[in-house]
C-alpha cells in the first residue's frame, strides 16, 4: 500500500512537471523528467531494502524467540540466553520478546542470585518501555523487575519506580484485575498498607478467582 502509494505520488509529480503529456498517449522525458524518474526509481530502491530488513528482522526475531522458548522449556539456560539476546537484536516496531527476555533474565537472577541477569533484566525491561510507553504489559513487568532490584540493592528509588510503572500500567489498562492488584502488592512491599489494601481489595471485587493474579 505504502509502495502504491508512493508511486502515485511520483507520478502527480511528473504531470505537476509537464513530464507526463495527460493530453495524449504518449509519455515524454525531457531533461526533468528524466531526472524525476531517477529519483523515484531511488527512493522505490530505499524502500524496498527497508522492506526486505524489517520482514528479515522479524523472521530473525521470531525464529529466536521460539528457540528461546523451547530451550526454556528444556531447562537449557545457556541456549535460551543466547536465542533472547537474538531475538531481542532488532528493534523494529514493537518488539514483544524484550519483555519475554526481560522476565526470563529476572527469573534466572532470582534462582542464580546473579547480579549480572539483574542488570540485563533491568535494561532489557526499561528498553521495553521506551520502545512502547502505552503497552500497558510493559510497564506492568517494569514494576515487577524494579521491586526485586529494589529487594537485592535495598535502594527506595526502585521501590518508587516501581510504583510510578504499575501506575502506568494501571492507566493503560484499568479493566485488569491483575494490573490493580500489582499495584496493590507494589505498595503493599513499599510498606504502604492502607493503599495497598485498597488496591487488593478492588482488584479481589474485580476478579474473586485466584487464577486472575
Amino acid at each position: 500500500q505504502t509502495g502504491l502509494s508512493l508511486v502515485a505520488n511520483t507520478a502527480m509529480v511528473w504531470i505537476f512537471f509537464g513530464v507526463i503529456d495527460s493530453r495524449g498517449s504518449e509519455i515524454k522525458f525531457g531533461r526533468v523528467g528524466r531526472h524525476a524518474t531517477s529519483l523515484a526509481l531511488l527512493v522505490l530502491a530505499v524502500f524496498a531494502l527497508g522492506a526486505v530488513f524489517f520482514y528479515a528482522s522479524s523472521f530473525y526475531a521470531d525464529r529466536n524467540h521460539w528457540y528461546a522458548e523451547n530451550a526454556r522449556g528444556q531447562g537449557d539456560l545457556r541456549e535460551a540466553e543466547r536465542s533472547y539476546l537474538g531475538a531481542t537484536r532488532f528493534g523494529y516496531g514493537d518488539n514483544p520478546y524484550r519483555r519475554d527476555a526481560a522476565i526470563f533474565f529476572l527469573e534466572r537472577a532470582q534462582s542464580l542470585r546473579s547480579e549480572e541477569d539483574l542488570v540485563r533484566g533491568l535494561k532489557l525491561g526499561e528498553a521495553a518501555v521506551k520502545q512502547n510507553p502505552y503497552d500497558a504489559a510493559n510497564h506492568f513487568d517494569l514494576s515487577k523487575i524494579y521491586l526485586v532490584v529494589a529487594k537485592a540493592t535495598k535502594d527506595p528509588v526502585y521501590n518508587r519506580l516501581a510504583e510510578k510503572e504499575a501506575l502506568l500500567s494501571l492507566k493503560y489498562d484499568p479493566s485488569r484485575a491483575a494490573t490493580t492488584y500489582n499495584v496493590g502488592w507494589v505498595y503493599f512491599s513499599g510498606k504502604r498498607y492502607e493503599l495497598a489494601a485498597k488496591y487488593i481489595e478492588t482488584a479481589v471485587a474485580m476478579s474473586p478467582t485466584p487464577n486472575a493474579y
